[in-house]
């Protein structure tokens, strides 16, 4: 049996609450397997502080919060010390419409138009720097950074994705009334080889009509938007944890990092 530790807060009385909306779809979910089926399938447990994680520490336990709190728990765990984001993975990189480069800090000069507004993010690590910068005015850290040139955008939607299978989308920002296109999103599901079992497909509409990607995520600590699918949801958020530490590991023996106990 599986347990999601769910990441909460502490109201009136000392009860505790999930602290972000996915926390609470987890329990939903749970007593929704609970219902149908007299076989207990999924537990939970709720903690508030980042202490309690080491009381946790099983394979069977699914941890579920922010980046931070999943990361630390992947810390604590597997020894795993850092995750890389997806950002726009390489195969999807012919449906951004706009130029992306996977380049160094050092090498913004020798590629970017430095009086240009560009959006950066880190490549190596989640949660990394990301902003919009002019390179010759903001001063960026070194580090591996994917370079966007700026778009105008509509909307901007979240796709749910499992086992190659688009599940739903939902509208996060801009104009919930101007709808990207579903055939081209299934496309870059299609095209996305090397993807984890569960993620979120991010796209916008762009001012000119044209589909685009925004990135991708694997499926922790992604915020839902609306998205309520209690059948697959807890198995979405299994997999993709189970993929992420498998990779994690899997880098940490390429790279030689010494994994801790």
């Amino acid at each position: 049996m599986y347990r999601f530790l769910i990441q909460s807060g502490k109201v009136k009385n000392n009860n505790k609450i999930p602290l972000q909306d996915f926390g609470y779809e987890v329990i939903k979910a749970i007593e929704y397997y609970d219902w149908l089926s007299p076989e207990k399938r999924y537990d939970y447990e709720l903690i508030t502080s980042e202490k309690d994680i080491e009381n946790y520490l099983t394979e069977n336990t699914i941890p579920v919060g922010t980046v931070e709190f999943v990361l630390e728990f992947i810390r604590q765990c597997y020894g795993i010390q850092n995750v890389e984001p997806l950002n726009i993975p390489t195969e999807l990189i012919p449906f951004a419409n706009r130029k992306i480069w996977y380049i160094k800090k050092s090498e913004f000069k020798d590629n970017l138009d430095l009086d240009k507004e560009y959006f950066i993010k880190s490549a190596t690590r989640i949660k990394g720097y990301t902003y919009m910068v002019l390179p010759r005015k903001v001063i960026v850290p070194d580090d591996t950074y994917m370079v966007s040139e700026i778009i105008d955008i509509s909307s901007e939607w979240r796709c749910f994705v499992k086992n190659g299978e688009l599940l739903d989308i939902r509208c996060y920002s801009g104009n919930p009334f101007k709808l990207p296109s579903i055939p081209l999103i299934e496309e870059m599901i299609k095209a996305y080889k090397s993807c984890p079992p569960a993620y979120t497909l991010d796209v916008c509409l762009e001012t000119n009509g044209k589909t685009s990607i925004i990135e991708c995520h694997n499926f922790f600590s992604c915020g839902l938007y609306g998205f309520s699918d209690y059948k697959n949801y807890p198995i979405m958020l299994i997999r993709a944890f189970k993929w992420q530490v498998d990779k994690g590991l899997q880098n940490c023996v390429q790279h030689g990092a010494i994994i801790t106990e």
